[in-house]
């Protein structure tokens, strides 16, 4: 069974419910709904800033050295 991990990210505290729905969408998608979740991550951090996305960045080198 192939293997997904899921991200989201709010801009601010104040959006906590976003955090849930976009989770929703993504369980639910086509593709995923037949995968199977090996982690949810989300992250707190406006849309101006690119540096330090924590989960992002463990997220990419996770799948950078399990690639396959």
């Amino acid at each position: 069974m192939k293997t997904y991990i899921q991200y989201a990210r709010r801009s601010t505290a104040k959006q906590e419910t976003s955090i849930f729905y976009q989770h929703a969408f993504i369980e639910s998608h086509p593709i995923t709904s037949r995968m199977k979740c090996i982690g949810k991550y989300d992250d707190v951090i406006s849309g101006t800033k690119v540096i330090g996305r924590d989960y992002l960045d463990y997220i990419y080198k996770f799948c950078k050295k399990n690639i396959g």
